[in-house]
């Protein structure tokens, strides 16, 4: 977890925050800087006004939730509840108006029954993830939760992941069509894998966007209107206003 980083020196140590200024305050000034992946028992309001004060700094956030179950939250052992969860997004959001959101969320630890599945259904409409990366519990040796046992059918797993795989989908492609017609700043990472007269770019909430261009904007920060989207990734074109960064 990069934000529960802290180097111990004789003058009172720097954490995560204070190692983020260093970095923006360089010499050799970075456009763009995002990281991964965030605690949220970390995330503390020092950090979250760091990243409001820097444009530098990327408005997205990896918050891995995990689950909305409090009963498997502390079977976890993850730090906080789905309350405290839900106070610490609404302390983003109000702190920073433009922030993206993305989790992790597990389905089928050990005990999980069908309220606490539905307890992160509920959590997931709460917060409205712009994306989520969803996975089933697997037994792992060596892992305090291998003695719990497997408990929850494999079968069951895989419909509740499938409800919320289906869910996460659905409010991410609502959440982008919102979008459609504005103009975002992009950076260009390469040519489309479908087609090499497109380009391949990444937007500062990490949406991956694809727009007709040449090579030598590779590497660059483009300025794209969002024309339409294909699945998960926005079809786009290029803009003649400058790009932000």
């Amino acid at each position: 977890n990069v934000n529960s980083y802290r180097y111990e020196n004789g003058s009172g140590g720097i954490r995560f925050p204070d190692l983020l200024k260093l970095l923006i305050e360089r010499p050799k000034r970075i456009p763009w800087m995002r990281f991964l992946t965030s605690h949220p028992k970390d995330l503390s309001n020092e950090l979250i006004a760091v990243i409001r004060e820097h444009p530098q700094i990327c408005h997205h956030i990896h918050l891995p939730v995990q689950h909305g179950s409090n009963r498997i939250l502390k079977a976890m052992e993850r730090g906080y509840t789905q309350e405290e969860y839900v106070r610490l997004v609404d302390n983003l959001k109000n702190s920073i108006t433009d922030v993206s959101l993305s989790t992790d969320i597990l389905i089928g630890f050990p005990g999980e029954e069908e309220k606490d599945f539905l307890g992160t259904v509920d959590l997931m409409e709460r917060v409205r993830f712009s994306d989520a990366f969803t996975y089933k519990y697997n037994p792992r040796k060596g892992t305090r939760a291998y003695s719990l046992g497997d408990t929850v059918p494999d079968s069951t797993k895989l419909s509740r992941l499938s409800q919320i795989i289906d869910l996460q989908r659905e409010m991410s492609r609502t959440e982008r069509r919102k979008r459609l017609g504005g103009t975002v700043t992009v950076l260009v990472e390469g040519f489309s894998k479908k087609d090499r007269r497109e380009l391949l770019g990444r937007t500062e909430g990490d949406e991956m966007v694809v727009f007709p261009g040449e090579a030598e904007l590779i590497g660059q920060f483009v300025a794209v209107e969002l024309k339409s989207l294909e699945g998960s990734t926005f079809v786009g074109a290029q803009a003649a206003s400058k790009p932000k960064g």
